[in-house]
């Protein structure tokens, strides 16, 4: 849901922070936060440039690396997982050969205070 979304960005914001681990990239996803009182606070949050409905039910993809370590970069249990059975390492690694990397500059989350 969209307030599981505010809760994903809110965890990653605090541990890219307290440099616990870096950012979960978040295709699609644009957010802007402060600190208030000693914690992040959201300040906005929208999916396709559209503002999150804290109610909607998205859907995303994710790695098993991500997906296995739900605790950590989550913080919730993910709902109707659908695995594929692909290797994450073997399938960037064979994207990488085909297609190059490329790191487009753009920075997805700001802070505004």
């Amino acid at each position: 849901t969209g307030e599981r979304l505010v809760g994903i960005v809110l965890r990653n914001v605090a541990a890219d922070v307290d440099g616990k681990h870096g950012f979960l990239s978040l295709g699609g996803v644009t957010w802007t936060w402060r600190m208030t009182a000693g914690a992040p606070e959201i300040v906005s949050l929208s999916v396709g440039g559209q503002p999150v409905d804290l109610t909607h039910r998205y859907t995303a993809a994710a790695t098993s690396y991500i997906t296995e370590q739900w605790q950590k970069h989550l913080g919730f249990e993910p709902l109707d997982a659908q695995l594929t059975g692909a290797n994450d390492f073997e399938a960037a690694v064979e994207y990488a050969k085909m297609h190059g990397l490329v790191d487009d500059g753009v920075r997805r989350g700001a802070r505004v205070d």
